[in-house]
């Protein structure tokens, strides 16, 4: 047959190629999990995201009745932030803070601070066509 050492570094050689591919396979499998794995988290994150601004929303709206005015401006406050960091709630945002203009009663010249703060936001935004109808 040939010589033992000869034979064994054939052997070796192939064991060697074997455990390559074996350990190129490995890699591959831990890169599509860790692929996954950060996808999944990347979704929780966007998840987490929407819950937090929906809770965010519902308790700012809530907040806009309240009787003292940190609260009702506090409030104004969390609505605006709103309209600029999650477009699918300002409409909804806008079309909320409308209506309180609307129900807001006051008798003074100047508009008190949550009226004015609230004129701040939506009359530029209804003049740059920015809110469907």
């Amino acid at each position: 047959m040939g010589d033992p050492v000869e034979a064994s570094e054939i052997i070796r050689n192939y064991a060697i190629v074997v455990a390559g591919f074996g350990g190129v396979a490995i890699a591959i499998w831990r890169a599509i999990a860790a692929d996954r794995q950060s996808k999944a988290q990347k979704d929780q994150a966007i998840q987490a995201r929407r819950e937090h601004s929906t809770e965010l929303f519902a308790k700012a709206v809530a907040d806009l009745d309240h009787e003292a005015l940190h609260m009702m401006l506090s409030a104004i406050l969390v609505l605006k932030n709103t309209v600029d960091a999650y477009p699918e709630l300002s409409d909804a945002a806008i079309k909320i803070l409308t209506s309180y203009l609307m129900n807001a009663e006051y008798s003074d010249e100047d508009p008190p601070a949550d009226v004015r703060e609230i004129i701040e936001l939506v009359v530029p935004k209804r003049m740059d066509g920015e809110l469907s109808e």
